[in-house]
């Protein structure tokens, strides 16, 4: 990405968020986010048959970082699956953002 001249200003190129998206199966996933990474998506997209929990590493989280949980309508099942110590409905979401020490819980709903 190269700046821009608007009007003899140089102005600075915006910067691309890097969003990975992990399919988590039927299975507890843990995320690591370091400095490369913007924000995490971890998808739960078939039936869950166990209790599930996703677990955000801080080992190179950089404050501001985001990582997202989504639960589709395909994954059906009782289990629960726990993010950021909220229970994820089926068809719903939660995000969580590192505040420079831990992983906070800041949004959630239904899809």
């Amino acid at each position: 990405m190269t700046a821009s001249k608007i009007k003899g200003k140089l102005i600075a190129p915006k910067q691309i968020p890097t969003v990975l998206v992990s399919d988590a199966g039927d299975a507890d996933f843990t995320a690591l986010l370091g400095p490369g990474s913007d924000c995490q998506v971890i998808r739960y997209n078939v039936a869950v048959a166990a209790p599930r929990t996703v677990t955000l590493g801080t080992t190179g989280a950089v404050k501001g970082q985001t990582a997202r949980i989504v639960r589709t309508s395909a994954a059906t099942g009782a289990s629960a699956v726990t993010f950021a110590g909220k229970s994820i409905a089926v068809s719903n979401w939660a995000e969580a953002v590192f505040d420079g020490s831990a992983w906070i819980l800041s949004a959630f709903g239904s899809l």
